[in-house]
């Protein structure tokens, strides 16, 4: 990253924001710029027509329908669903004139596809036909566009049948949503606006088979799956996958042999509960879209409690300051009401109170003194955040969270026993709070980290430290930030502005630490940046000067201390299964990753050193199973081997390391410049060495690194990995690396 040590980028940058907030934003009120292969919406008006255009480059309908006014939406909705498009981040767009309310619009996937949802106050007469030159997507809207949009609450799960609708210019049948299947005894059906999962045989209240072990039925809500873990191995399980239907995505039956269980994975894409009720001897599992609801039914009917608990029942928000159920009448009740735009809060005294942005998932965190009453509602079209969820902190502290897809900017208005929390659209795009602990924010958009690596050496960044203040300028290709302040107020950042150009998207950042300095690495998925707090100055990694030829002598692999062999160390081949990972010219990275490993198990086992595998055939092993094990196992080390695919020009080896392991980043550095000695891997130079969000290495308990050992993606590479003697002595290497850090613990 290039660095410039003097005031003229924040000199351009103040001309800049100063010149931009000046303009009349009317222009681009009726246009959103929304990250994905769907990168924009724009709505115009003309006479009694209306235009709303979809920006995308795919211009195949999956299932387009027209649903009528009902209890959830006062409105008519046109959905469109657009075949391999995609959606980075779910959201709104406020219209608010003609007939057209608002644009929704959020990602699908199995099949992967962008769904746009337009709210219109009256029956929609529309065609569908892309332009001439195959930028967007054009929706007429034909006839009157007189009338009020009526205020209406955000859809829930569409079911039943759509209303039929005028043809459009470009036909496509309505797809049938109501997946069904069958899978050795688990089955899928679909009753109304309730997915039905049955387990034919299967009490998952008592023990399974002969292992004297109950099955596992747990609610993941940040992954979005229900999954129900049955122990060892059953004959009428096959592994496969149950396609989905208007409540959930679909069902994946797969066996975990570390684990030594079958498990049955139930995706969705938005928030459920469900019911487990007993059928005879079998278990069924009543799935609903919404967090409304009871989860886990009580009764005769043999109830299992999820593992993780659900959200919370929906319930309104206490609006009155008597509360008879406590019986310590001496802590102060708080009370909150909500609108789209803002919340009003309401307790004995707000003195001391916090209010911060957070990130995983995005949202608002309010915390005042005194009890709340847990509870969560849900906002309706128009508002400017989803859901409102009140929570009890800890005995003396209430919390309140609005949770938004895109940050609002917030001000507060505080009086001596209330505040009112005044939300606003802040223009600011593609961006997200981290934890406030190491990472300050996420930039977000598909294939950030591919553009990343392109445009790395082009990025600027300026620290100024008089006024407390970090700034990045990126080129425009690697990200539109849009335009807009928002304040963030967690331990390392106060706010953000951003602004785009045609050519640049900056970003200040206004520090709470004069001295901090700043620094991005990868995250967790190809789609994800991290803005991080640098530890301190970081010396590279020694890189010698590479031969590129390969295979270098014999690797003389030190003897484990005593101390060292009693140890355990988790390996864990990258990919697998149905995950192949990268692919060039017939090469598979998941075969490399598995020889590699299980030619370092042996070597280690061969010194005495305890190893576990994560896997050890070519099955699909999930992330967050990974990393179970090694917690599970307690590990002393985890090393994940994977080989990498860069943009052209790139070879070479790296690691990663979780940015706030001190020790994994030590142990990362002693492999990688092992590869660079004595496999001669350095052409990656000191960039090799690199912090990353990946789930191995930050949801593992011990110090965790992941090594890509070189990059198909480049030809010598590539024949490097073809050799056996390559494969080999690489392990070797590693061998050597990993009992030289037993012999370090």
């Amino acid at each position: 990253m290039k660095k410039i040590l003097s005031s003229c980028l924040f000199a351009a940058l103040v001309i800049l924001f100063a010149a931009a907030f000046i303009l009349n934003a009317q222009a681009a009120g009726m246009e959103k710029n929304i990250s994905g292969s769907v990168t924009k919406l724009a709505y115009q008006q003309s006479g009694n027509t209306e235009e709303i255009r979809i920006y995308t480059s795919h211009a195949n309908i999956l299932r387009q329908f027209v649903l009528e006014p009902n209890s959830d939406c006062k409105n008519y909705r046109i959905g469109i669903e657009i075949t391999d498009a995609v959606i980075q981040q779910n959201g709104a767009f406020d219209i608010n004139q003609g007939s057209v309310y608002q644009i929704r619009y959020a990602n699908k996937q199995n099949p992967q596809a962008a769904s746009i949802v337009i709210e219109t106050t009256k029956k929609p007469d529309y065609t569908i036909k892309p332009s001439g030159d195959g930028k967007y997507l054009s929706v007429i809207l034909n006839g009157s566009v007189s009338g009020q949009p009526a205020q209406s609450p955000a859809p829930g799960a569409t079911s039943g049948k759509p209303a039929s609708t005028s043809s459009p210019a470009t036909t496509v049948p309505a797809s049938n949503s109501q997946g069904t299947g069958t899978l050795g005894p688990v089955s899928v059906t679909v009753q109304g606006n309730t997915c039905l999962v049955r387990f034919e045989g299967i009490n998952l209240n008592t023990a399974f088979g002969n292992t004297g072990k109950k099955p596992a039925i747990e609610l993941r809500e940040k992954e979005k799956i229900l999954q129900v873990t049955l122990p060892g191995q059953d004959s009428r399980f096959s592994e496969g996958f149950i396609p989905g239907n208007s409540v959930v995505y679909g069902v994946l039956v797969s066996y975990n042999k570390e684990l030594n269980s079958t498990i049955i994975r139930i995706v969705f894409d938005d928030a459920v509960t469900y019911t487990h009720e007993i059928s005879g001897s079998s278990s069924v599992l009543k799935i609903n879209r919404g967090s409304s609801g009871n989860t886990g039914s009580t009764g005769n009917t043999g109830v299992t409690s999820p593992t993780t608990t659900p959200a919370p029942a929906a319930t309104n928000p206490p609006q009155t300051g008597n509360d008879t159920s406590r019986s310590d009448s001496s802590r102060a009740l708080v009370n909150a009401s909500f609108s789209g735009n803002s919340v009003t809060i309401t307790a004995a005294s707000t003195s001391g109170y916090r209010i911060y942005t957070a990130g995983d998932p995005s949202r608002i965190v309010i915390e005042v003194p005194g009890t709340v009453s847990p509870g969560e509602k849900t906002m309706g079209s128009g508002a400017l955040y989803q859901k409102a969820v009140l929570s009890q902190m800890n005995a003396s502290t209430a919390r309140i969270e609005l949770y938004a897809w895109e940050l609002p900017q917030w001000t507060v208005d505080e009086s001596a026993t209330g505040l009112k929390v005044n939300l606003n659209r802040s223009g600011a795009a593609n961006i997200q709070a981290g934890d406030g602990d190491d990472v300050a924010l996420k930039l977000i958009g598909t294939n950030i980290v591919g553009k990343y690596r392109k445009y790395a050496d082009k990025i600027i960044a300026e620290n100024d430290v008089k006024n407390n203040a970090y700034a990045f300028m990126f080129p425009a290709d690697l990200i539109d930030l849009g335009q807009g302040s928002v304040n963030i107020n967690n331990a390392l950042i106060s706010t953000v502005t951003t602004l785009t150009t045609p050519s640049s998207s900056f970003l200040k950042i206004e520090k709470k630490d004069a001295t901090k300095e700043f620094s991005i690495v990868e995250g967790s998925s190809s789609n994800e940046l991290l803005i991080v707090a640098k530890s301190g100055s970081e010396t590279p990694s020694k890189v010698p000067a590479s031969n590129n030829t390969g295979i270098v002598g014999n690797i003389n692999i030190r003897n484990p201390q005593s101390s060292a062999r009693g140890k355990l160390v988790v390996l864990d081949a990258g990919h697998g299964g149905s995950d192949p990972g990268a692919e060039f010219s017939g090469y598979l990275e998941k075969d490399f990753n598995l020889d590699i490993t299980l030619k370092l198990e042996a070597i280690l086992k061969q010194k005495g050193i305890n190893v576990k595998m994560t896997r050890s055939t070519d099955v699909f092993v999930g992330l967050e199973e990974r990393a179970e094990m090694a917690n599970s196992w307690g590990a002393d080390l985890f090393v994940s081997i994977h080989n990498n695919s860069m943009h052209e020009g790139m070879k070479g080896s790296m690691t990663f390391y979780y940015p706030t392991s001190y020790k994994g980043k030590t142990y990362a550095r002693m492999i990688l410049d092992n590869m660079y000695d004595k496999l001669n891997m350095g052409a990656m130079g000191s960039s090799g060495l690199r912090s990353a969000n990946y789930v191995v290495l930050r949801q593992t308990k011990m110090p965790a690194v992941l090594v890509e050992v070189a990059c198909m993606s480049h030809p010598d590479d590539l024949n490097l990995l073809k050799s056996e003697a390559f494969r080999q002595k690489t392990a070797e290497v590693l061998a050597d690396s990993i009992i030289q850090i037993l012999n370090q613990m």
